[in-house]
């Protein structure tokens, strides 16, 4: 018997969810704690010229209510929804997921927050036959973790003229999550980029940074635990929408080349990617 998506429990949990939602907004005016609906959108789709020249996209929408707590900076409770697709076919990209979470950030000024996130997804697509899927169409996880980002660009705070040209921008995004599925593993990355606007012309942008990813793993698989470093250049073509089209180059090495699974590469590498992001929000 094919095992459904949504079975009673999971509906039930919905329905709590759903009532929650409507009802947060009417109860908290008298405990000072305020509350707006938001959405987010994000997208991105990667070009992965070391890995068999592999395409790999990643979508998710969300939208929730979010609570201003006194003392404590802001909850996030929300639904999510997400899509991922591989050119390869690697079953562990393509799939769809449904998601009932909930994010504490702790401060106003730097995003820190802890997240949790129960989740029904089901694998898309038929599996490559280099990677057969060994779990089958369905399947639950739950995960949780901390996340942290910032970001800072010159041109924009002093309004471009004080600045530009060559203003100093970066970004840093770190995370380190717990995902029961993946034999309880407990996964970490690190992305920096950090770098200067080259030119400008009205609200299009280039910029040259450059870039280093982290990542490591309890289970030590060899996918997670290495380090990227490198140089890459960016476009916005309009610049108050967050898109841009980005290439990098970049140098790498495995951490620990023999963990769980044996790694079928050399510890050195280089690798050329050519990615394409955007993000949007509303109600933040």
């Amino acid at each position: 018997m094919i095992k459904k998506l949504y079975n009673k429990s999971n509906t039930l949990t919905g329905l709590i969810f759903f009532i929650l939602i409507l009802l947060v907004p009417r109860v908290n005016a008298g405990i000072g704690i305020n509350s707006k609906f938001f959405a987010e959108f994000y997208s991105e789709t990667i070009n992965f010229h070391r890995v068999d020249n592999n395409i790999i996209t990643s979508a998710h929408a969300l939208e929730g209510v979010k609570l201003s707590i006194p003392n404590i900076s802001t909850l996030d409770v929300y639904m999510k929804q997400r899509y991922g697709s591989d050119a390869n076919r690697d079953y562990w990209n393509n799939r769809g997921e449904f998601m009932l979470g909930a994010r504490l950030r702790f401060f106003k000024k730097i995003y820190f927050a802890f997240f949790y996130e129960y989740i029904q997804g089901r694998y898309l697509g038929e599996a490559s036959s280099e990677n057969p899927n060994p779990y089958g169409s369905y399947f639950e996880d739950t995960r949780y973790g901390l996340i942290f980002w910032q970001g800072m660009d010159m041109e924009n705070k002093h309004r471009w003229k004080k600045s530009f040209p060559l203003s100093f921008w970066n970004e840093t995004y770190a995370d380190a999550l717990y995902l029961k599925k993946n034999d309880n593993n407990i996964i970490s990355f690190t992305n920096i980029r950090a770098g200067v606007r080259l030119t400008r012309v009205y609200k299009t942008v280039l910029d040259v940074y450059a870039v280093s990813y982290f990542g490591i793993d309890k289970n030590k698989d060899f996918w997670n635990n290495k380090i990227e470093y490198g140089i890459g250049f960016r476009t916005k073509p309009w610049y108050e929408l967050d898109l841009s089209l980005y290439i990098e180059f970049l140098n790498g090495s495995f951490i620990d080349k023999n963990g769980r699974y044996e790694n079928p590469y050399d510890k050195n590498y280089t690798d050329r990617r050519i990615g394409l992001t955007f993000w949007h929000g509303l109600g933040f």
